[in-house]
């Protein structure tokens, strides 16, 4: 009847949307929590459920903020953090290769969940979510790494995130019983993959370079250091590849910063402490009942075994200046190696010798210059002695020349009158009863002339 065929139509449409369904998948953000609760990795690891994920995360990739939080809002994170956990529990025993792609897709999922304001909230919201996601780095899959290692470094850079990160990649390496770093510098020193190296050089930088206390961002940088990283920054500058260059330019540039800032706060103490009572009680209180003021005793002893010797003592102080600078400001900011507990082959009577010498030398050569100095001013004052006698002696042939011309013009002016005076004649005259003209004067002055006619001498009183 038609009846009946209008019910066998409706069952076949109804049975046929219903394996169409299946075929698709899940669609929307319920849908996909209920079938990764429903397909249980811990039990069992199928092609279904990498597919499931890898599906999941295209759908979080490419659907909007809604679709995004409607899947937050259902536990989705949670469901998935619980999925990467188990991936990373279990290991790469069995099947490998499909474990490692289930694992890989969270990643990649996660990822797609945190790039943006909301997803990255709720990662951070929970107390153990960058923990499960860091715990996915894995030397051996360079892919997955750079994923985990791009997030990361990007979390960083956010408000408390460097401290987050921090932590759960603390907690992971003491988890695992490793060095905190040693997943990122291992595969640093396997890979020659370019674009992995530029991963591990961002997290490195973001790591290092995020925080705002200089003393940190050294310790930092000196764990990385001895880690390993300084034997593989020479290889990678030979890589030619613009970003990673950059990023190595970026991580000396700061480590030649902070050098500097410590060589300023060495200027500091310089200045600010320049009396040995002030700096020994700083370095006392720091070091007093600690494990550290041991080893500061120690010194301090072994400073008074240095031999009482005029020359020898201040040459023996400067080779230890010289040991501790280099030791606590190394060129390259970074701190000596620690592990190295071996004693320093140093010669170091030889050096003291040669310290010795070289200051004997120096005073020798000071002496020198003094004495040249001083035989420098006694040459300038006898010059300058010589040319005012010069100056004299000139001045006095001037007066002598004068003198003997004055004295020639005044000689020829008497010559000539006592020429005058032989050549003029002596008139005599008497007077009757008169006295006596006088005697004539001394010397070569003609006597004044007779009185005129008529005028006799004065009456005798």
């Amino acid at each position: 009847t038609i009846e009946e065929k209008k019910r066998l139509l409706k069952n076949w449409i109804l049975r046929d949307h219903h394996s169409a369904s299946n075929q698709a998948g899940p669609s929307s953000p319920e849908e996909y929590v209920e079938e990764l609760k429903r397909q249980n990795v811990g039990e069992q690891i199928t092609d279904q459920q990498d597919q499931v994920i890898e599906k999941l995360r295209v759908s979080l990739s490419t659907n909007g903020l809604s679709w995004v939080k409607k899947f937050g809002e259902h536990n989705g994170l949670d469901v998935l953090l619980d999925i990467l956990k188990t991936c990373v529990s279990i290991g790469f025993t069995g099947k490998d290769a499909l474990l490692r792609r289930i694992q890989h897709h969270c990643v990649r999922c996660i990822k797609a969940f945190m790039n943006n304001k909301y997803g990255l909230t709720r990662v951070l919201q929970k107390e153990d979510g960058l923990l499960i996601f860091v715990s996915a780095m894995d030397p051996y899959n360079e892919s997955m790494t750079t994923d985990v290692l791009r997030v990361v470094a990007a979390v960083c850079l956010v408000a408390d995130g460097h401290d987050r990160v921090l932590e759960a990649v603390t907690v992971n390496g003491e988890m695992c019983n490793i060095n905190r770093f040693d997943p990122v510098l291992t595969a640093l020193k396997m890979t020659k993959n370019p674009v992995f190296q530029l991963a591990c050089m961002q997290f490195i930088n973001a790591i290092v370079n995020t925080p705002e206390d200089m003393d940190f961002r050294v310790h930092l940088r000196n764990e990385f250091m001895r880690g390993g990283l300084g034997e593989v920054l020479a290889q990678l500058r030979e890589i030619n590849l613009q970003d990673l260059t950059l990023h190595l330019d970026i991580f000396d540039e700061h480590r030649e910063n902070d050098f500097e800032e410590i060589q300023q706060k060495l200027k500091a103490i310089q200045f600010e402490f320049n009396e040995v009572d002030e700096v020994f009680k700083m370095v006392n209180s720091v070091t007093q009942n600690t494990v550290a003021g041991h080893h500061f005793l120690s010194i301090l002893q072994h400073m008074l075994l240095i031999r009482d010797d005029y020359w020898a003592r201040p040459q023996y102080f400067k080779l230890i200046d010289k040991c501790v600078s280099q030791v606590v400001l190394h060129r390259t900011g970074l701190d000596p190696d620690f592990h190295y507990t071996q004693k320093f082959i140093l010669d170091v009577d030889s050096i003291i010798d040669g310290f010795i010498d070289k200051a004997r030398v120096q005073e020798a050569e000071y002496k020198v210059g003094d004495l040249e100095t001083l035989l420098t001013n006694e040459e300038s004052a006898r010059n300058e002695v010589e040319a005012k006698l010069m100056s004299t002696s000139d001045t006095l042939k001037e007066l002598q020349t004068t003198y003997e011309t004055e004295k020639a013009q005044k000689d020829a002016e008497i010559a000539q009158l006592r020429d005058e005076l032989t050549k003029r004649p002596v008139i005599v005259q008497s007077v009757a009863g008169g006295a006596p003209p006088p005697p004539p004067p001394p010397g070569n002055v003609p006597p004044p002339p007779p009185p005129p006619p008529g005028v006799g001498p004065p009456p005798p009183p």
